[in-house]
């Protein structure tokens, strides 16, 4: 078994799943648990991108109102907006990834309880 089963064993054995609760998670825990875990080294590469394309984006707008040329106008212009678009990819693949490990870390979650299950009627 790998850290996370054991963690997710764990997890059941003491009955802390939070999931079920009815008070509704804050969006900051939420924004502060993805800096944890597995998904922490993928928050941090999104993040600096996000910033780096953000102040391309920036750079370029800001290049397009002090250019006196229209060809070169018209290459800022389009380069601002594909980083604007890079911006927006790079967050659908993070939300794409958190859905990945969401869906994996669900399946063992399932697989944990099966097996639970099947040793509470195997005892019986």
């Amino acid at each position: 078994m790998d850290t996370f089963e054991t963690k997710l064993k764990e997890m059941l054995r003491n009955n802390t799943n939070k999931i079920d609760s009815e008070i509704p998670i804050p969006m900051r825990e939420v924004l502060i648990s993805s800096f944890k875990g597995e998904m922490k080294k993928f928050s941090l590469i999104v993040w600096v991108l996000m910033l780096v394309f953000g102040g391309l984006a920036v750079v370029s707008g800001v290049g397009f109102f002090y250019s006196d040329d229209p060809k070169t106008q018209l290459l800022l212009i389009v380069m601002a907006h594909m980083f604007i678009l890079l911006i927006g990819l790079t967050k659908l693949w993070y939300w794409m990834l958190a859905n990945r490990y969401g869906t994996n870390r669900e399946i063992k979650r399932l697989e944990m309880r099966i097996a639970e299950l099947t040793e509470k009627l195997s005892n019986q």
